[in-house]
């Protein structure tokens, strides 16, 4: 079962949330998106189709954590 349909991927780059009603994660700059039309964001969707798809487990969001300054 596909987890997007185009009215949900519409959506999704609108509002910043996945259909589940998660927020989209930093790496994914929907806020650029939000402006398209809805025609420029159906012929993403449209690209996207024809591209094989992969399974890609993405971890759990977590915040970065700061790097020890180096030693000399």
């Amino acid at each position: 079962k596909k987890r997007y349909t185009e009215a949900s991927f519409i959506k999704t780059l609108r509002t910043g949330k996945k259909p589940e009603g998660e927020d989209l994660q930093p790496p994914m700059p929907w806020e650029l998106y939000k402006v398209f039309s809805d025609d420029d964001i159906k012929a993403i969707w449209a690209y996207l189709q024809t591209i094989p798809a992969i399974k890609n487990n993405v971890k759990a969001a977590s915040p970065a954590k700061a790097k020890a300054p180096a030693k000399k």
